[in-house]
């Protein structure tokens, strides 16, 4: 049987900022604040108290995501592309236990995008995770047993897609 741990509350603020710079450059930025905090618990897990973080709740995340399109001879277009994303740190779990703590993290990905005169079709060259930081997606715990099992978010990849469009 599973019991709810308690109350929370969860203030927070987002902000999102898009602009063109010119040239061909644009520039995305993407910002989130939380504060998250048990009111009243319900449960008499100990490991569990008001001042235990919330699972899944970082007090911070922002993202930087600049661009630059340039326009080729044959009016098809390249796009570079870079996106960071850094998160503050967190537990995957509402006990808070240590092993299944992430610290901070950093994520960069980056991309270029050939579009066709047409737009017909658009090719893309990618990567996530450049930076290959790994951590704690989601974990949990099983007390009964002695077991603690997570999972980490995927390693560095590259892509190379292809978009096409008929008529």
């Amino acid at each position: 049987m599973s019991q709810n741990v308690g109350d929370a509350e969860i203030k927070g603020a987002e902000l999102e900022l898009q602009t063109i710079i010119g040239g061909g450059f644009s520039l995305n930025l993407a910002a989130g604040y939380l504060d998250a905090k048990y009111t009243r618990l319900l449960t008499t897990v100990q490991q569990i108290t008001l001042a235990s973080d919330l699972p899944k709740t970082p007090k911070y995340k922002y993202t930087i995501s600049p661009q630059w399109d340039v326009t080729l001879p044959n009016t098809g277009k390249l796009r570079f592309a870079v996106d960071y994303t850094k998160t503050a740190s967190l537990f995957n779990d509402a006990p808070n236990t240590p092993q299944l703590f992430r610290d901070a993290a950093d994520q960069l990905g980056a991309a270029i995008h050939y579009y066709s005169p047409s737009e017909t079709y658009e090719l893309t060259l990618g990567g996530t995770n450049l930076t290959d930081d790994r951590y704690l997606t989601v974990g949990s715990t099983n007390g009964a047993e002695g077991e603690i099992v997570g999972t980490y978010n995927p390693p560095r990849e590259w892509y190379l897609t292809l978009h096409m469009k008929f008529d």
